[in-house]
């Protein structure tokens, strides 16, 4: 029986960038990856892919980036007003910020630069542009 929406899926995962290279696993955080189906909590090609699995079935497949986290965009890199950064940050080029969305929402960039005035933050997805693949083992269904 396939995996429907709603239904609270159970898994391992690990997640490669195109050369190989291992970008996230719960097997090696020995911590499964628990979600509900249709919840949005994950891409929905993963979702797609999940849902043709059977309990104790492992599977891997590829995402473009168009499947995954979508084309870098110029757009998602802006320079912010350096006053909007609390004086005692110790701000670092290539490290990622946290801060709050106009709408409330929290937001996570990677600083680009730093200037007197300004701080230049990149807020792409850091997968984007990327096509990716995993390996999935679904554990349980409930």
């Amino acid at each position: 029986m396939n995996i429907k929406n709603g239904q609270r899926v159970c898994i391992h995962y690990t997640g490669r960038h195109s050369n190989g290279k291992v970008f996230d696993s719960s097997i090696d955080r020995d911590s499964p990856l628990y979600f509900v189906v249709g919840s949005g909590a994950l891409l929905p090609n993963f979702e797609k892919a999940v849902m043709q699995m059977k309990v104790g079935e492992k599977k891997s497949f590829d995402l473009t980036s168009d499947e995954a986290y979508g084309d870098r965009s110029d757009d998602a890199i802006q320079a912010i007003p350096r006053e909007h950064f609390s004086p005692e940050m110790d701000l670092k080029a290539g490290e990622t910020v946290t801060g709050t969305a106009p709408n409330g929402q929290p937001v996570q960039a990677k600083i680009v630069s730093i200037e007197t005035q300004t701080v230049t933050l990149d807020f792409n997805h850091p997968l984007a542009g990327e096509d990716i693949s995993f390996e999935v083992e679904v554990l349980s269904v409930e």
